[in-house]
């Protein structure tokens, strides 16, 4: 009988040193409160490499996007002015002061345009959107910063009253005759 119960208190002391706890070490609490799971760690890089993803390709985008409107701009305008010279060449040819004008108030109604100017072929203002220059040789009014041409149409860039502005312009011609 000593045997057994030598036997039986192995076992028990066996199985205190299994169900007892191990006490935590001082200050072990207050460091795991501070940490971050490694899984949320992970989860923000992630979610600020796709941020930074979208961003980058959306300034691109954004770029390439205001490029396209600015050519579909210019090939409106290119529209516009080219339909306008054909409105004119009659009048002009005519010396029709009073169609030309009628025209010239239908352009610049809209806002698009800053001023309309059709000049003869001399270079002497026929009809302006602002009247007072009238009959007298056409000067650009702003400061060049740029030129280039596109077929007929010679488009520059000028500085007019601190804004940068687009003058389009292009020759009217009748039967290969220069009208203006």
């Amino acid at each position: 009988p000593l045997g057994s119960d030598t036997h039986s208190i192995t076992k028990m002391a066996v199985r205190m040193e299994f169900s007892e706890k191990v006490p935590p070490k001082p200050g072990h609490e207050e460091r795991m409160q501070g940490r971050i799971p490694l899984s949320l760690k992970v989860s923000a890089v992630l979610v600020s490499f796709i941020l930074l993803t979208l961003v980058i390709s959306g300034f691109f985008g954004l770029k390439r996007a205001k490029h396209a409107l600015y050519l579909a701009k210019l090939k409106s305008v290119e529209t516009v002015l080219v339909h306008f010279v054909n409105t004119i060449r009659i009048p002009l040819l005519g010396d029709d002061t009073l169609s030309l004008a009628i025209l010239n108030n239908e352009m610049t109604k809209g806002g698009n345009f800053l001023y309309v100017t059709i000049l003869d072929s001399k270079g002497i203002i026929k009809i302006h959107s602002d009247s007072s220059g009238k009959g007298t040789a056409f000067r650009p009014s702003g400061v060049p910063a740029g030129a280039g041409e596109k077929g007929q149409v010679k488009l520059s860039t000028l500085v007019l009253e601190g804004v940068r502005a687009l003058d389009f312009s292009m020759p009217v011609t009748f039967k290969e005759k220069t009208l203006g």
